[in-house]
Formats: structure tokens, sequence, C-alpha cells
């Protein structure tokens, strides 16, 4: 009964691929826009580089992830790669301008339906720690803005 009442009012379900709805919480979060350059986001490609659960019961977890990404430690910041979906998860996202010019994002993904993503902070980078964050960056996994 509730599931044919949900389809008259918001029509039947729709499967969305996982990239596509990524980067469209990406959009909203970041309201169209790179923090950077404050251009649209078309012509920018992004990443998921690391997240972890982020629960009180594991605050030393989630406080030496933070640690590993602000002093730039990405090899131990890449074997972050724990989700569960029924809890608040932390996200580092590399972001690059169309100039090639990376920035980290971090992002805050909760389990709690009302409440959605938000971008907590983000980093532009010198050249020099940019180009060493690239080594570390899968070529073959950087997704576009359309």
């Amino acid at each position: 009964m509730l599931s044919q009442w949900m389809n008259k009012l918001f029509g039947p379900p729709r499967s969305i691929e996982p990239e596509a709805a990524v980067t469209q919480t990406l959009t909203e979060v970041l309201s169209n826009e790179c923090p950077r350059c404050r251009r649209p986001l078309g012509g920018h490609l992004y990443q998921m580089y690391a997240m972890t659960t982020a629960t009180p019961e594991l605050q030393e977890q989630l406080h030496n992830f933070f640690h590993k990404a602000k002093h730039y430690d990405w090899e131990a910041l890449s074997h972050f790669q724990d989700f569960d979906p029924l809890k608040n998860s932390a996200q580092v996202y590399a972001l690059q301008c169309p100039d090639q010019n990376i920035r980290m994002l971090f992002v805050r993904d909760p389990s709690e339906l009302f409440d959605g993503d938000s971008l907590e902070s983000w980093e532009p980078l010198q050249q020099e720690v940019a180009q060493t964050w690239q080594t570390f960056l899968a070529k073959d996994k950087w997704v576009a803005f359309t």
C-alpha cells in the first residue's frame, strides 16, 4: 500500500549508477561551483581517495584519518577505505580544475535519512604537494562533472 502511494506521489523508483549518484551529490554539496576557481564544475574532475566511518566509538581512528590527510601522508591515507551504510563517514576527495590544479575536499556523509552530505572543509594544495598526490591518485579513477 505504501509503495503504491509513493509511486503515485513520486513516480516509480529509478535506478541510478553509483558514480552518477556521487557526481550528483558532490555537485549539490559544492553548489555546482569549484571552491578554488569559482567556476561551474563542468570540465572539472574528481575522485574519492579515502573514507572512514565516523562514530564516537571510532574517534581515535577518525582523528588518525584527518591527521594523515592534513599531513599529506598519501600512502597511509589510501588505506582508509572502510564504509558502513548505517554509520556516518568522512571522505577525502581530490578535485582537479581544468588548469590541472588539485585541491583536497573533506566531505561528511551522514547515515541519517534526512541529513545530506556536506563539505566540511577544502584545502588548495601547493604544486609540489599536488604532484606528489598525483603519483598516488589512480589515473583511471577520475570522474568528470558534466
